[in-house]
């Protein structure tokens, strides 16, 4: 028996233990998508090809943003094949009339764990792995904090499920998961700095790189304008003699990410001219969470699950809140924050910094005293949605001074007195803030059980009472903490808190789902490099999942000649960033056919040679009148033939036969010089051969490609690739390069080796 208990003591202290520990809550906390008990594949309501579906047994949704079917899963799965296949997925041919997709950056194309994407229920993998990663770092950033091993395991837990992760899906997921990542580096750098050591900046580099690659700018920027003011917080922890030495590797780090990351940025930087980027053009200050939204602040479910009453409401506040939201707080972090603040044994500055980013981003977030309109003054932040995007940097620093709070609750030399004292105000001033979030809900409570929205009174009371039971709990764990057994309650209180609020949206996931693949079977025997329109099934972007290639389009960016085309050829009715075959841009109800019919040849034009439909939404009338052809028939789904769709690729000038090998060959026979017309987006970055020799790409009516060919037999091949882009892969090698150098060589070596390459660079100029 002495023997199992050293075993188990050398276990538990074995340095390993604690992130284990941590992957095991993580698991755990996703332990009804890992089991299948519901399923976390968008496509089973994203894709408009559901023949059945048994719902969760909570109405609304499982998560806030759709995007994590048409962005994430659908875009990123066809990267992930791409790659798969050893092609470089710059080109989407599928999206639209062809638009770029690594450049688009919603995919996260060349994130390292793209290749999960690959299998059908990858994107939950890809999200367990990300939230693996973070509670990781954030374990190893904590403990560089001196926080205690408990309290860093359970911030490390509570993080990795945090509100952001439990209400956002797509491709905002990304980024979060190296916030921590990030500061862990700032931790290396200034230790290294410290100590007078070389290395240290390896890791924050890669982390920068990482956020980049991870695919979306607007959080990315966020967690780094965050991580920069941590750095210079954690900066006043050094002499000042070595401050320099210390910022000159936070800027090598900083350029060794971007470095990494130039391919992505190129891509990114020469689409941005050319593309249609929809709201973030203008001023976003106004997009601002709803006063209603500080109720769901700390009691997440106080209005019920995601957007399950928001039809009841008829002010529609609280779909404006579901549409704008982007995390929470779980109401067990609130008192330990607030004695987090007051914890003696860490620095003052690093407490006051993370209260104080709380608090600006709670304000801005919340338009309140203005303070969104000082972030609608900060350059690049000011074109975001940041009121979806600041949730992550708060709830890490909520996260951060939880962690201090039971670290300094736990010391032993912390007067009993000033626990009691501090556990009494954090108790006191908890429950106030549960109370007031109920009194603001309390009108939009009403409303909903005027309209009698189904149990609604369960989940306004029941979150009242959990809220309050948790704080007490939490409280009276505080102030008995001196044993350790109490201890492990209130960090067991705390992680029962955040599961349960990470786990609710999982009951409105369906709980077995089914999808009918006949019409995209039909349409990959019979499409060609043609497209097709869908007026509801196979939504965008799926037909870049499943390899069928739609006039449709729902991505931002998105190229600007073609979003023009849409609103002045195919529908002056649409927001041409959402051009799903069933938007309007008025929100009235319209009846999508008719546009689409009244403008069928402008669809013909762009080689739309298939029209998919739910059944029966064509009458019979339209389709005779239209010499519409049916030819397929499911249960969810028609598919007609227009009369007179344009071929892929074809003559506008000359005589020539064409046969097409891919999007991207052409094998023509000319018996004159002619002009091939190829119905591809004009992009920037396009080149042709013929015959293996180079020769220009023309315009044709400010949309498409087109390229002259010479009498006889020749085939044309095109190629996308960003301009320049070759250049950054030489640039990505020299980093690799010189990071490899720095780590793997040992200091006295590595040392002398700088020496003498300096003296090198100085020996002519000291000649002279």
């Amino acid at each position: 028996m002495d023997t199992l208990k050293q075993r188990v003591r050398q276990l538990v202290r074995h340095r390993f233990f604690p992130p284990v520990l941590v992957i095991i809550f993580i698991l755990g906390a996703n332990g009804l998508y890992l089991t299948n008990h519901y399923l976390a594949n968008p496509a089973y309501l994203r894709s408009g090809l559901i023949s059945g579906q048994q719902p969760g047994p909570i109405s609304g949704q499982y998560t806030i943003d759709p995007s994590d079917g048409f962005y994430a899963q659908a875009l990123g799965h066809r990267a992930a094949v791409d790659l798969s296949h050893g092609h470089m997925p710059w080109w989407n041919h599928y999206e639209g009339i062809g638009a770029p997709l690594i450049g688009g950056l919603q995919s996260g194309a060349l994130f390292p764990l793209e290749f999960l994407l690959v299998f059908p229920n990858g994107l939950f993998y890809f999200h367990l792995a990300l939230e693996i990663i973070c509670g990781i770092a954030t374990y190893y950033f904590l403990r560089r904090l001196r926080c205690n091993k408990a309290a860093a395991i359970a911030g490390a837990s509570a993080f990795a499920i945090n509100g952001t992760f439990a209400w956002i899906a797509h491709t905002i997921f990304n980024p979060i998961a190296f916030l921590p990542v990030l500061l862990l580096g700032i931790e290396f750098i200034r230790e290294h700095t410290r100590d007078g050591k070389r290395r240290g900046w390896i890791l924050l580099a890669l982390g920068v790189s990482c956020t980049l690659y991870a695919g979306f700018p607007e959080t990315g920027f966020i967690d780094m304008m965050f991580v920069a003011c941590w750095a210079l917080v954690r900066m006043t922890t050094l002499p000042r003699r070595v401050w320099l030495r210390y910022i000159g590797k936070l800027a090598g780090a900083a350029i060794a990410g971007l470095a990494l990351a130039s391919p992505l940025l190129l891509a990114f930087a020469e689409y941005l001219p050319h593309a249609n980027v929809g709201l973030h053009a203008g001023n976003t200050a106004h997009l601002v969470v709803p006063h209603i939204g500080l109720a769901g602040l700390i009691l997440p479910y106080i209005f019920g699950p995601i957007f399950a009453f928001w039809g009841y409401d008829v002010s529609l506040g609280l779909y404006s809140w579901w549409a704008v939201v982007g995390g929470f707080l779980a109401i067990a972090l609130v008192p330990l924050v607030i004695v987090g603040v007051a914890a003696r044994s860490f620095r003052r500055i690093d407490r006051y910094f993370l209260l104080g980013w709380i608090v600006f981003c709670v304000l801005a977030s919340y338009g309140l005293l203005g303070f969104n309109e000082i972030v609608g003054h900060i350059p690049i932040l000011s074109s975001a949605a940041w009121s979806r995007y600041f949730p992550p940097t708060y709830e890490f620093a909520a996260v951060a001074l939880a962690a201090m709070a039971l670290t300094y609750v736990w010391d032993r030399r912390t007067e009993a007195t000033r626990i009691l004292r501090l556990t009494g105000i954090a108790t006191g001033l908890s429950v106030a803030g549960v109370a007031a979030a109920a009194v603001i809900a309390w009108h939009e409570y009403h409303v909903l059980a005027h309209s009698h929205a189904p149990h609604l009174r369960i989940f306004y009371y029941g979150s009242i009472l959990w809220g309050l039971a948790i704080v007490l709990l939490i409280g009276a764990g505080l102030l008995l903490s001196r044993r350790r057994v109490l201890r492990y309650g209130v960090i067991a209180v705390l992680l029962l808190d955040v599961t349960v609020m990470y786990a609710i949206p999982m009951f409105s996931a369906p709980r077995h789902a089914s999808l009918d693949y006949t019409p995209v079977n039909y349409l990959r025997a019979n499409l060609g490099e043609q497209r097709m329109f869908s007026l509801g099934p196979i939504q965008p972007n799926y037909g870049s999942y499943y390899r069928t290639a739609s006039a449709n389009i729902n991505d931002v960016p998105q190229p600007k000649t073609y979003s023009a085309y849409i609103t002045s050829k195919l529908d002056s009715n649409v927001n041409a960033i959402t051009f799903t075959g069933t938007n309007s841009a008025d929100g009235k109800l319209i009846q999508p056919p008719e546009a689409f019919l009244k403008n069928m040849a402008n669809y013909e034009a762009i080689g739309v040679k298939y029209v998919i439909t739910f059944p029966e939404l064509f009458t019979k009338a339209q389709v005779q009148s239209h010499n519409l052809k049916l030819v397929f028939h499911s249960q969810v789904s028609e598919i007609y033939l227009l009369p007179n769709p344009k071929p892929f690729v074809s003559t506008i000038a000359g005589a020539c036969t064409t046969r097409t090998s891919g999007f991207d060959a052409v094998i023509a026979h000319c018996s004159k010089a002619s002009t091939l017309l190829r119905l591809e987006q004009y992009f920037p970055g396009w080149t042709a051969t013929v015959d293996g020799k180079p020769t220009t790409i023309g315009k044709y009516q400010g949309l498409m490609q087109t390229v002259a060919v010479p009498a006889g037999k020749h085939t044309v091949q095109f190629h996308f690739e960003p301009p320049h882009v070759k250049l950054t892969y030489l640039v990505v090698a020299l980093t690799l390069a010189v990071m490899g150098f720095e780590y793997c060589l040992p200091e006295m070596v590595r040392n002398r080796m700088w020496s003498e390459l300096a003296n090198l660079a100085w020996q002519p100029w000291i000649h002279e």
